[in-house]
């Protein structure tokens, strides 16, 4: 049968079964091999990832533990932090020669599974007067975290004179009120 052929024949014979055989080859040997090679590469990266969990672990808690004395300095009981509030504004008040306007009550939302409640104050008084009693809500006092301050001059009519208000909204987060499915 090969004898009646051309050495043309042949050769394409040849070569029609050098790549049969090439891709037998490949699918029962080779192709197994590489498939494993790569399954051994993504165990390996788990075990890798397996061993490094404690430290993760460690790491997270560590991080976890940070966010939580970080709200614990902007959370309290709600009458505990009002009263302080109303105490902390009047000492700042009247340590800086502000006046205290307005203090209407808080508004409440829920916000990543915390009740967080804000409070609105309205102060009247110099420049400078305001922001010191802003600073000393902030930083010294540790009363809420304070979200906005907005300074506005109002004008009176009556004595037509004008007046500098300082907006500073505060906020609490009650850690009481967390949503567990959130």
């Amino acid at each position: 049968m090969l004898r009646n052929r051309t050495y043309k024949e042949k050769n394409k014979l040849l070569l029609v079964a050098v790549v049969v055989f090439g891709l037998l080859t490949y699918w029962m040997a080779i192709g197994r091999t590489v498939a494993l090679f790569r399954e051994n590469s993504q165990l390996e990266v788990q075990v890798q990832s397996a061993q490094a969990a404690p430290e993760n672990i460690a790491r997270l808690s560590g991080e976890l533990k940070a966010y939580d004395r970080t709200l614990s300095r902007f959370s309290g009981e709600r009458e505990n932090w009002e009263e302080r509030l109303m105490q902390e504004v009047t000492r700042a008040c009247q340590q800086y020669r502000a006046k205290l306007i307005q203090l209407p009550p808080a508004t409440s939302e829920r916000q990543n599974g915390y009740q967080v409640e804000t409070r609105a104050v309205k102060l009247e008084g110099s420049y400078h007067a305001l922001v010191q009693t802003l600073h000393a809500l902030e930083v010294k006092a540790g009363i809420g975290r304070i979200s906005a301050a907005r300074f506005v001059t109002e004008e009176d009519r009556r004595s037509r004179s004008t007046s500098l208000f300082a907006y500073i909204y505060i906020q609490n987060i009650d850690k009481k009120h967390q949503i567990a499915n959130e």
